[in-house]
């Protein structure tokens, strides 16, 4: 043990002279040492082991520079809530990176940390900073003039997710001279405006450009190409208009250009097959025309093509998708895309989601589409398919399938009722707008797993089956627009889903593509999650009568119910003022009667309530959100008054109204009641009153 100890301590001693005298004398001098005493490392004491040694005593402790720790003294004053300590040395705080030489900060890195207000100007005292990451705070307010003119050394400035503001075409060409070493630049989800300035020339080291979600305006610099190390380009959903260019073409080490939402005009870049490491491409929602150029196909490792929502025309099937197998999400909907389905792309086995709505394609399903082991999500709307009872029944085989939209398809054929089985993990169908004929399909039932069901603006007929209530994630369904006949289910008050005991109804998984849902005829709206899309039951535009059952208050986490255009009567049950989650309610253009239940002011996320063209009476309910709702949510009830309406319940017309559309009921009887029982008293005590006076009456 004590030869280990000494042998220890000659070689903490040994790289220390050799650290810091460097002298073969002296190097040789302990080596003979050593061989006269003849000690030797034991096997269980390692090089590691003498290093940490060594740099426990031989290195002192960093010390953060006075120059640097004042000037973050001054940020923190400016940010209470950083926590920061003067006794303590600065290269220790939380954020704070020293570099070991000359212990100057390198790195300020703050992200998530509640920052409020403008960027203070003592962190351009920071003169050694290599990377600035103040991401996802509550910065605001314009970057102060010549805030990057003192960084030489920056490598990573990340500003994202706060509403910082300025124009970018005097920002960025002051980071690219002054930092030559610049390789990140992330300004997206804030308020910059401006161009993107040219001169990228001296941007050569730079990789990531980031400025999505801004208020950018102007085109794409022309000589954008001299940035040639850039990989990624991101600058979605702001104002850019004009060409993309070929000259992004020259950017070989491109792996994503994203530049979704803007106003691009011209063309795909008919030379984009250059870009040969490229991995994605989003140009979705623009203005960009013409052929998708043959060069994509090119592109042997792209993993993501979104193209949709532009102007793009041809023939799919003239393309060759078969040189993409990295592929593994495509969209090319609502274009102008006509021809057959292209079955090179069933050749892309990594494909888990396909959407082609939209188009001009024609045709029917095929059997190959069952060759793609991992598809999930397919979406081939509006494309004038034919064979509904083919394509369900091999589609329902593919037992990764989760989401299938078909809408606006196999218009005026029958949906089979029997004969379907599969579909083992779906969780969306869409066949909506397609005028199928048919009843509600029973081979439904055993789609344990179904969440959303659209059959809207079909001919289905007959009566909502009641065993829909024994799908037990189903929180979605729409029947609207229909022929339904019969009276409301009370089974479907039942739906497991909407029901305060499953409150997990849906997972939160990412779909693989979002969902567009136009509600009502309304703009389209985009979900990324399943569970993100409101629980709902839509049968509205129905043949649908009698009352609406009180159990419908059970629903307790629906947040849309919509009733409208049927035939029900009776009243407004007062349960719908269980619904606490509700936030739209359409009962109109039914013929219900008695008044509005004072009782759903109580439904504080009702931003929606439609009750006209009904026989309602009575003082219309004030208070809550009942306040926010306009004359036309009551229109055409004589019955109704008070406000907003401009019928005034004291009204002789109001008074009118309501006594000629009254209708008995237990509060009508009790009124009635009290009326008879008043006049009755009233007419007793007249009789009283005379036989005492005619009794006092001298003779």
């Amino acid at each position: 043990m004590s030869n280990n100890l000494t042998a220890l301590f000659l070689h903490i001693m040994l790289m220390i002279i050799i650290k810091t005298c460097y002298m073969p004398s002296i190097m040789l001098a302990i080596f003979l040492i050593m061989i006269q005493l003849n000690i030797h490392l034991t096997t269980t004491t390692t090089y590691g082991q003498i290093h940490r040694h060594l740099d426990e005593i031989a290195v002192p402790a960093s010390t953060c520079n006075p120059l640097d720790k004042e000037s973050l003294l001054q940020l923190a004053t400016n940010f209470h809530n950083l926590n920061w300590s003067a006794s303590i040395d600065c290269c220790s705080w939380d954020g704070i990176t020293c570099d070991d030489k000359r212990n100057r900060v390198i790195e300020l890195s703050l992200p998530l940390k509640g920052l409020a207000g403008a960027i203070p100007f003592s962190i351009q005292n920071l003169t050694f900073l290599s990377l600035l990451d103040l991401s996802r705070n509550l910065l605001s307010g314009p970057i102060p003039n010549g805030f990057f003119s003192s960084f030489k050394n920056l490598e990573i400035v990340d500003l994202s997710y706060n509403t910082l503001s300025g124009e970018l075409n005097q920002i960025l060409p002051a980071i690219c001279t002054n930092s030559p070493d610049l390789a990140v630049i992330d300004f997206s989800n804030n308020l910059f405006n401006g161009n993107i300035p040219p001169n990228f020339s001296t941007c050569s080291k730079l990789r990531v450009l980031s400025l999505g979600y801004n208020e950018i305006t102007g085109g794409i610099p022309i000589d954008i190409g001299g940035a040639q190390l850039l990989q990624y380009l991101s600058v979605p959903d702001n104002f850019l208009t004009g060409e993309i260019g070929e000259s992004i073409t020259n950017l070989t080490n491109l792996k994503s250009v994203v530049l979704f939402d803007n106003f691009l005009t011209g063309s795909v870049p008919s030379n984009i097959g250059k870009l040969s490491l490229l991995e994605r491409l989003e140009l979705q929602s623009n203005k960009l025309t013409k052929t998708m150029p043959f060069s994509l196909m090119n592109c042997t490792k792209l993993q993501v093509l979104n193209l949709r929502s532009n102007y793009l025309f041809g023939r799919l099937a003239d393309l060759d998708f078969s040189k993409l197998s990295d592929l593994r999400v495509i969209d090319l909907g609502v274009n102008q895309f006509t021809g057959l389905f292209p079955r090179t792309l069933f050749s892309c086995k990594s494909l888990i989601a396909l959407r082609l709505s939209n188009n001009m394609l024609q045709g029917e399903v095929f059997t190959d589409v069952l060759e793609l082991p991992s598809l999930t999500f397919l979406g081939l709307s509006n494309c004038t398919l034919k064979n509904i009872t083919k394509t369900l029944s091999i589609l329902s085989n593919h037992t990764k399938l989760t989401t299938l939209i078909l809408s606006n398809n196999f218009f005026n054929e029958t949906l089979p009722d029997v004969g379907i089985s599969g579909f083992i993990h779906i969780k969306v169908i869409g066949l909506g707008g397609c005028k199928l004929f048919g009843k509600v399909p029973s081979w439904l039932r055993s789609l344990t797993t179904l969440e959303i069901l659209d059959l809207s603006e079909n001919h289905i007929n007959e009566t909502i089956p009641g065993w829909l209530h024994t799908l037990p994630n189903l929180f979605s369904l729409d029947l609207s627009n229909n022929s339904l006949s019969g009276s409301f289910p009370v089974e479907l008050t039942k739906l497991q889903a909407l029901s305060p005991q499953m409150l997990d109804h849906a997972n939160s998984s990412k779909l693989e593509l979002p969902l567009f849902v136009a509600p009502a005829n309304n703009t389209y709206l985009r979900y990324n999650l399943i569970v993100n899309l409101p629980p709902a039951l839509y049968l509205n535009g129905n043949q649908l009568k009698g009352e609406i059952p009180t159990e419908i208050g059970h629903l307790r986490l629906i947040h849309i119910l919509d009733l409208s255009n049927n035939n029900f009567s009776g009243k407004i049950p007062e349960s719908i003022s269980n619904l606490r989650n509700l936030e739209e309610l359409d009962l109109s253009h039914n013929h219900l009667s008695g008044v509005i239940p004072g009782s759903l002011t109580k439904l504080n996320f009702l931003s929606s309530l439609n009750v006209s063209d009904n026989d309602l009476q009575g003082v219309i309910p004030t208070g809550g959100q009942f306040d926010t709702f306009l004359n036309q949510s009551y229109a055409n009830n004589p019955g109704l008054c008070g406000s907003p309406m401009q019928r005034s319940c004291n009204s002789p017309s109001a008074l009118r109204n309501f006594t000629s559309g009254h209708k008995d009921g237990p509060h009508d009887a009790l009124i009635d009641g009290l009326t008879v029982g008043i006049c009755v008293g009233f007419t007793i005590t007249l009789i009283c009153q005379a036989w005492w006076i005619f009794c006092k009456k001298p003779y």
